[in-house]
């Protein structure tokens, strides 16, 4: 068996203030395994986005180990995405200047590079709008140039912080599962975090349930639904309707 992309072990987070402490994480453990799209998800506030952030290198917690690629967090040359719950698209860059703006960040420009964007496009059917600016473009497309963007690095490991909460129910529905295919076929691993059950069920191969704040690892449910079928017939399912209320029994 290989080693898993992601190792998180025993993570904890704690705030300190001047009169006293606040635990946010409280022995958080699990793992990915390469090409997996994997779901946390848990009540508000129970440091879902504040575990991403740390996976991130954004935050340090307060002790535990972090493994990529069986390295060191800290010592990982593993390039990570983040893609945010807003777009953050910037309205004076259009759509082309907007997907390389990683690559300018890194220094990274060059003929292959770009070659491998403008592929991205193409397939994602984005091509067309290169040259048009966000506020051209309908919700889903946003997202999926935002995406775009955050694949343009070539990143292992994509880490997805409510991506879809911006959009509407309908778009939401489409666009997600957009997204899913893309990242699937550009053989990424994934992890999300959501509050959507629903969302979290038909889009991951595996879901991390947590509890509230100090949050802990309640469950971990591997999600073994045919993903054949159209995206309505799938959530009307018996077997989905049951993994939704034992994730639902969990959180409540």
């Amino acid at each position: 068996m290989t080693n898993p992309i992601l190792q998180v072990k025993n993570i904890g987070l704690i705030y300190h203030t001047n009169s006293s402490e606040m635990k946010a994480l409280s022995d958080i453990s699990f793992n990915v395994e390469k090409g997996e799209f994997v779901s946390i998800i848990g009540p508000s506030g129970c440091g879902k986005s504040t575990l991403l952030s740390i996976i991130a290198k954004l935050i340090s917690p307060s002790y535990g180990e972090i493994l990529i690629n069986n390295v060191p967090l800290q010592e990982s040359k593993t390039t990570l995405g983040y893609m945010l719950q807003k777009d953050h698209l910037f309205e004076w860059r259009n759509i082309w200047q907007n997907v390389i703006l990683g690559l300018e960040i890194k220094n990274n420009i060059n003929d292959k590079n770009l070659e491998f964007v403008e592929n991205l496009l193409k397939r994602y059917d984005l091509i067309n709008f290169k040259t048009y600016k966000p506020s051209q473009l309908s919700g889903g497309m946003r997202q999926r140039a935002a995406l775009i963007r955050t694949l343009a690095i070539n990143p292992e490991i994509l880490l997805l912080d409510e991506p879809f909460s911006a959009l509407d129910s309908q778009t939401r529905l489409t666009v997600s599962n957009e997204i899913v295919n893309i990242i699937k076929n550009e053989n990424k691993t994934a992890l999300l975090v959501t509050h959507d059950i629903n969302e979290a069920i038909s889009l991951s191969d595996k879901i991390i349930v947590f509890s509230n704040r100090p949050s802990k690892v309640i469950n971990i449910h591997k999600i073994n639904l045919s993903k054949e079928s159209d995206i309505i017939n799938l959530r009307t399912s018996q077997e989905f309707n049951e993994c939704f209320n034992t994730i639902w029994k969990e959180l409540n």
